[in-house]
């Protein structure tokens, strides 16, 4: 069979004229839709075709920092509010609990990471236990991880009262008194409510016994509440320090809750409350 017949049909069946004719029209259609947009793209339609960026977004969680006792300089140096490096990464203390410890200062920090697939940061997961070093333009100190949180950023430090049993010297004796307060980095840590003396056989001989109702900033980890690195319970023994006097005496009982209502708002900034692992 001939491609062209003599009639000049294609195959014998479509005149190669007409043909041309209608594949003419075709394009000239298909332009006219092109130009007036349909069936092309939108960009509302570009847009909702990009991957969902939520999956790798950042959430912020916490994580308290145990660190191990720091000089008095050095300690006033860490403050709240301050962005820090930790892993190489930016994170941020919102709050911070000290304690005295012998003659130096013991830091509880809570930092807030920005973190990816629950406690991933820097790439690496935060886990109870690691060693972390927190570090800023004018120091460097390490800590210990103790406790996480999703969702509380304040640490769980509140105020407490308890009586001790000291013996000091008469010198010391005359000079305790209530108001008297123990103080680090310009915030109280402890609270003298009453002073009175006892007579009481162990006393060695030249000093007295008194009995102070004392006020201590306790931060709780697991159900029970530290002072100076050490549970607070009957027995204990708190020492208790301002410029003109020291004092080192046993727990004996446990009053009460103390309230916060006479002190000051700079005294306050170490009240907090929170829970140790949030969901």
């Amino acid at each position: 069979m001939k491609i062209v017949d003599n009639d000049g049909r294609l195959f014998g069946l479509v005149n190669v004229i007409d043909l041309l004719v209608i594949l003419l029209a075709i394009a000239v259609v298909t332009a006219g839709l092109s130009l007036s947009g349909i069936g092309s793209t939108s960009q509302s339609d570009v847009s909702n075709s990009k991957p969902d960026s939520s999956e790798s977004a950042e959430d912020t969680r916490y994580a308290t920092i145990e660190v191990s006792s720091q000089p008095d300089y050095l300690a006033d140096l860490v403050v709240t509010n301050q962005t820090v490096t930790i892993r190489g990464q930016n994170a941020t203390i919102v709050d911070i609990y000290r304690t005295p410890i012998n003659a130096e200062v013991g830091l509880t920090l809570r930092v807030q990471l920005n973190t990816t697939n629950e406690f991933q940061f820097a790439n690496e997961s935060i886990l109870l236990g690691n060693q972390l070093t927190v570090a800023s333009e004018s120091y460097q100190i390490t800590g210990t991880v103790t406790e996480l949180s999703k969702t509380k950023k304040s640490l769980p430090v509140s105020n407490h009262t308890f009586a001790l049993r000291a013996e000091v010297p008469p010198a010391v004796a005359d000079v305790v008194s209530v108001g008297n307060r123990h103080i680090i980095n310009g915030k109280t840590v402890a609270n003298i409510e009453s002073v009175s003396t006892e007579n009481h056989s162990s006393v060695s001989s030249g000093n007295e016994s008194i009995v102070v109702e004392i006020t201590l900033w306790t931060i709780r980890r697991n159900g029970t509440r530290y002072y100076a690195r050490h549970p607070v319970r009957l027995g204990t023994t708190v020492s208790f320090q301002t410029p003109q006097y020291s004092l080192s005496g046993q727990i004996i009982s446990i009053q009460k809750t103390s309230s916060t209502s006479n002190l000051s708002d700079a005294d306050q900034v170490q009240r907090r409350s929170a829970t140790s692992i949030e969901k």
